[in-house]
């Protein structure tokens, strides 16, 4: 380990002749400086404290020279003089025999050619590059994959040897590939399953993967499907036996309590009745069996019965199906076998969360299951940090419950799923959503986003008028782009401009913004935009009756947003044109002349400094339907306090990380009417299993974005463009 021994000395001098504690925070503190002085890098500083801090033991030496030991391929040894180990020997004989420096231990030598060993160098580069992030077996892994690797380049190899090298890649690496073959996955390395390929793939390795697939079949890594697998089973679900509603299928009122509950709320009266409801604990009904479940009527307040609805809350069926489905991933080599076992210690620390251990409500109860939701979110992330993402909104959720009915506070779930905006109903008068999840400390980890659809929060505009304008797709019945169609279209290109120069002016005068857009200016974007709709009319009254909806949205798409030079399109020469000489596609054309008229300086003073990177492309140019959506929310978000001290759409926004010093915290502000304070991205084309969602909230409190967005369905996004991130 780098530097070892000067680290320990200068960590005794800070402890100043104390035997260092390594349970002590201030020890760990001084031993962070230390090894900060002698030039650790912050991903090995923070996970090599956390194995301290956890009790886990921490191997502080490196190999010796003339060492040998057993792994999983077979022997390995290190030979004096030797810089690196030798692995993939076949006996303990072989092994004795290299560091010997007896000739029956020399290497194999192998005969690769230029080409292929710069693949092979290639492999090993990367791997040097990110070995501080591997454990020391998945390290000894990694060099028996390095050395099978090479077995199947070597063209001295034979097809047996080649075809043993595969199947050993396969079976232990865990070795899979995407759908085209580019990317190659050693899903035994868990959230480091990229580590030879990068996000992207390369063509060295779809090369390996072609190579491999020669000798043994591979299996195709399916990271989306993994991913929706586990949000779909994670999903917060207390039963349908808990649901407790106001109203029958008829509208009767059947529950007066829940009905007034609602009513009565001043948040919750804004959204229709059609999704009132929330999960309660019932009370036993004369006939209902001993052990339920239960009939008779609701247990309210919350905050009388904590203890009861913490334990249905535990009890939800969600986390053990969680852990079922990650088993059966974990079993097919699909994620790292550190995912099922943060979940299992995590439903074995609620489990414990009860009477008499705790008192309930207490705050040691809230504490309790704040550190046992953090620490598992942390296991989660350092297993398998693509994984860990597609689960971690809706733990969050449950925390954000959990945590405030241990404390005490009346709060409920409610029992619809697009109950709009948020993800728990508080009863001093405001709704709570998680915003931010954070399993990021110091420089270490990831923060994620958790947006929610404008299309849902500005249901709760405190003004009706202003609750049905965002639309959540380009080309959407009703809301062509991207806002209600009755802001802006008329019965002709002429009326469409006057209207929707009307609608800019008034939008924007409201709010005292009317001097951003010059007259001129805003004439040029009305007529811009009527453009831009009629062209989508026209393909959409093209594509009238394709089915399904997949190829019709597929044909839209490439009608909006292909150009007219796209293949099977030929030039002069018979050839196909390059891409850079294509004429503009209709999306392009438009987005051009609109960025000659938004400037950064107009975006930033609509939607604030923050934001103007996620509205404007790399050549500053941006679509008409983002214009209109931008102008539609700069107006709503600064109209949705009132009054004016209350905030934004009634709602409260949690965030969920770890401190410098490792505590778990939770904190929570109400939102703001300042669009700068908040994530604001636009998500505006529907794409093959996803409906777009139109512009994206995600409310940070300071102007600063997270990393990654964490969408409802599991999947991560890009902050700044809203595309999916492919794992």
């Amino acid at each position: 380990m780098k530097n070892w021994d000067k680290i320990l000395d200068d960590f005794a001098r800070k402890c100043k002749g104390g035997a260092p504690d390594m349970t002590n925070p201030r020890h760990l503190a001084l031993l962070r400086e230390s090894l900060i002085k002698f030039g650790w890098k912050e991903n090995a500083m923070n996970a090599f404290i956390g194995n301290l801090r956890e009790g886990k033991e921490v191997i502080v030496e490196k190999r010796k020279p003339g060492e040998i030991w057993k792994t999983k391929s077979g022997w390995a040894g290190l030979k004096p003089g030797e810089k690196s180990a030798q692995y993939g020997m076949d006996s303990e004989e072989t092994a004795q025999a290299y560091v010997s420096g007896q000739d029956g231990g020399e290497e194999k030598s192998r005969n690769i050619s230029k080409e292929n060993q710069r693949k092979v160098d290639d492999f090993r580069k990367r791997y040097e590059n990110n070995k501080e992030f591997l454990s020391e077996e998945q390290q000894e892994l990694m060099e028996d994959a390095i050395d099978k690797i090479e077995v199947i380049y070597d063209d001295d190899a034979t097809e047996e040897e080649k075809k043993e090298a595969a199947e050993w890649l396969i079976t232990n690496m865990k070795m899979s590939t995407n759908s085209n073959g580019k990317k190659a996955y050693f899903n035994a390395l868990g959230g480091n399953r990229k580590i030879i390929s990068g996000n992207a793939g390369t063509n060295n390795s779809a090369d390996l993967v072609e190579q491999v697939s020669k000798h043994a079949e591979m299996k195709q890594y399916n990271a989306r499907g993994v991913n929706q697998s586990l949000t779909t089973a994670a999903k917060p679900d207390l039963g349908k036996e808990n649901e407790v509603k106001p109203r029958d299928k008829k509208g009767n009122v059947t529950n007066p309590k829940i009905e007034k509950f609602f009513q009565d709320h001043p948040i919750l009266s804004r959204i229709r009745p059609g999704l009132w409801g929330i999960f309660g604990v019932r009370s036993r009904a004369e006939g209902d069996p001993e052990e339920g479940p239960f009939t008779g009527p609701i247990k309210m307040p919350s905050n009388e019965h904590a203890n009861e609805y913490l334990q249905q809350s535990f009890n939800n069926p969600a986390l053990q199906n969680t852990i079922n489905v990650a088993r059966e991933h974990a079993k097919e080599g699909n994620i790292d076998t550190g995912v099922v076992t943060a979940l299992e210690k995590h439903q074995e620390n609620l489990s414990k969360i009860k009477p008499p251990e705790y008192e309930i409500p207490s705050d040691e109860a809230a504490d309790a299951i704040a550190k046992s939701y953090q620490d598992m979110m942390l296991d989660l992330h350092k297993a398998d940090p693509d994984v860990a993402s597609a689960i971690m909104k809706q733990l969050a959720e449950n925390r954000l419950y959990e945590e405030e009915l241990a404390r005490g506070e009346e709060v409920y779930l409610p029992s619809n799923g697009t109950f709009p905006g948020g993800d728990k109903i508080k009863v001093d008068g405001t709704l709570e959503r998680v915003t931010l999840v954070s399993c990021k400390w110091g420089k270490s980890g990831r923060t994620y986003g958790c947006p929610a659809n404008a299309k849902a929060v500005t249901d709760l505009h405190p003004n009706p008028n202003k609750r049905n304008n965002q639309g959540q797709y380009i080309g959407e019945d009703g809301f062509t782009l991207l806002i209600n169609d009755d802001l802006i279209r008329g019965k002709d290109k002429e009326e469409t401009t006057q209207k929707t120069d009307d609608f800019m002016k008034n939008t924007l005068d409201e709010v005292g913004l009317g001097d951003v857009l010059s007259d001129d200016e805003r004439r040029e974007v009305a007529t811009v935009v009527a453009e831009h709709m009629e062209a989508i009319d026209k393909i959409k009254k093209k594509l009238e009756g394709v089915t399904p909806a997949e190829k019709y949205w597929k044909l839209f798409d490439q009608a909006l947003r292909g150009s007219p030079d796209d293949p099977p399109a030929v030039g002069k020469d018979g050839k196909p044109i390059p891409k850079k000489d294509r004429r503009p596609s209709l999306e392009e054309q438009s987005k051009r002349k609109m960025g000659k008229i938004m400037t950064p300086e107009k975006v930033a003073a609509l939607v604030g400094e923050n934001n103007v990177g996620n509205f404007l492309d790399r050549n500053g140019n941006v679509s008409p339907d983002a214009v209109m959506g931008m102008v539609e929310i700069a107006n709503n978000i600064r109209t949705a306090c009132d009054p004016e001290d209350s905030p934004a759409y009634g709602l409260s926004h949690n965030k969920q990380f770890y401190s410098d010093t490792g505590k778990p915290k939770s904190v929570t502000q109400e939102g703001s009417c300042n669009p700068d304070d908040y994530s604001i991205t636009v998500r505006n084309h529907r794409t093959a299993g996803r409906s777009g969602g139109g512009i994206q909230l995600s409310y940070t409190g300071d102007g600063t974005p997270p990393e990654t967005n964490v969408e409802d369905d599991g999947l991560r996004t890009n902050v700044e463009t809203g595309t999916e991130i492919e794992t």
